[in-house]
């Protein structure tokens, strides 16, 4: 499979630009999965960032936290897709706490338009007109994301990232979100725990490029 942008998933899907992630929420609740952190997580910053004078990243009101997520009305339009990706690939939705500590680093940094602004940054970037998941996941392995076996994808602040293994989310991640924007970064799991190392992160732009931090 290459990666190209998709009509469908830019003008095509019903649910916008809040279905994927949200979906992986009733996957969670399906399986009897109970999404709470086994680490602090502050809240999420509320408003737009003092720093950056942007908006959190995608903020969505359609989740609710508590001992457990609760979806929203429209989540099972994906959950026949993403709920078998999770079994089969040992992975598993995150808080939404997780989420927005991610979101609440990236918010720190530069940004341009709609993802981070890279011009002051080192990075390395791919775009992905016709590339196959075999040349992504070579690139990837390229940058510091590759120095950890598992990843944190998110596309929200406010909704479940997807913790999965590194290659599976390179070569998936169109699978796992059909948002323009975004974000992976690298985990460690000790003990069972989920440590995230958010500067060593890979973005997604406007489905088009791969842009690592390095």
């Amino acid at each position: 499979m290459t990666k190209s942008p998709s009509s469908s998933l830019l003008v095509g899907n019903a649910l916008g630009r809040h279905a994927a992630f949200a979906s992986l929420s009733a996957a969670a609740l399906a399986a009897g999965l109970l999404l709470t952190p086994r680490l602090p997580c502050p809240t999420a910053p509320a408003g737009m960032n003092n720093h950056t004078g942007r908006e959190p990243l995608l903020r969505t009101a359609s989740v609710t936290v508590g001992l457990a997520l609760k979806p929203p009305s429209l989540l099972s339009m994906r959950i026949d897709h993403i709920g078998p990706w999770l079994h089969e690939h040992g992975a598993a939705p995150q808080p939404m706490l997780l989420s927005a500590r991610f979101d609440a680093y990236l918010s720190a940094l530069p940004w341009a338009g709609s993802g981070i602004d890279w011009r002051d940054l080192p990075h390395r970037s791919l775009a992905l007109d016709g590339i196959s998941d075999d040349e992504v996941v070579e690139w990837a392995r390229q940058t510091p994301l590759a120095l950890h076996a598992h990843v944190l994808v998110i596309d929200s602040a406010a909704e479940p990232g997807v913790l999965c293994r590194f290659e599976d989310a390179m070569r998936d991640f169109e699978l796992l979100s059909n948002r323009p924007e975004l974000y992976m970064c690298g985990v460690d799991l000790v003990n069972g725990d989920v440590h995230p190392v958010f500067d060593r992160f890979i973005e997604r732009r406007s489905f088009m490029n791969l842009n690592a931090r390095i």
